[in-house]
């Protein structure tokens, strides 16, 4: 076992250590919003979809409606600007339609895996599936129509655990969310989840 090899990390075949190190080499480097085709391009591995986007009073009641969040201060403007926000603001999670964290490209080269795993069994035999692990988030401006919200992401964290039946591999990203002032409006930080079948 190498020096700084985990007991999982031994476990590893060769094409799930070396993307793991690719991976690891990302750790810290700010991603700007690119689409999944420039991302592919330039072989980053890593995209977020979150291209920035303008929060208007339609979109935030469309948003509160859908999530059954009736609360007046995204619907009734003379509430709103009577409560100790001065006005209309979006409901602090309406922050997931602009940006829901680090993601993974749909679809890769051979030196990419994502969410389509499943299309590289070749290269990566024992990848089953991935979910979700976590998501929290931190609320600091409000959100009001006319806000243009900017989102930048990096990824944080990449480490192995072992399970029962899985090696799960957890990528952990920050995505960093402001308005047009350059105020700081929340922050993001997600897990998903990538498991490979126990070899043994």
């Amino acid at each position: 076992m190498g020096q700084h090899e985990t007991v999982i990390e031994v476990k590893l075949t060769p094409e799930e250590k070396d993307l793991s190190e690719r991976w690891k080499a990302k750790i810290g480097q700010v991603f700007v919003p690119q689409t999944e085709q420039e991302a592919m391009a330039d072989d980053l591995i890593i995209y977020f979809f979150g291209l920035g986007a303008e929060a208007t009073w339609t979109w935030i009641k469309r948003w509160a409606t859908v999530n059954e969040d009736y609360n007046a201060l995204w619907f009734d403007e003379e509430y709103a600007k009577n409560s100790r926000w001065g006005g209309i603001t979006a409901p602090p999670l309406y922050l997931i339609s602009v940006n829901d964290g680090l993601q993974w490209p749909e679809s890769f080269t051979d030196e990419v895996c994502g969410p389509g795993m499943i299309a590289r069994t070749d290269k990566f035999p024992y990848y089953s599936h991935t979910f979700q692990a976590e998501s929290e988030w931190e609320f600091f401006e409000p959100v009001r129509p006319g806000d243009t919200i900017s989102a930048e992401a990096k990824l944080a964290d990449i480490y192995w655990k072992q399970g029962k039946e899985y090696r799960m591999c957890f990528v952990v990203g920050e995505t960093t969310l402001k308005n047009q002032k350059g105020q700081l409006v929340g922050r993001n930080k997600s897990s998903p989840v990538y498991l490979f079948r126990n070899i043994d």
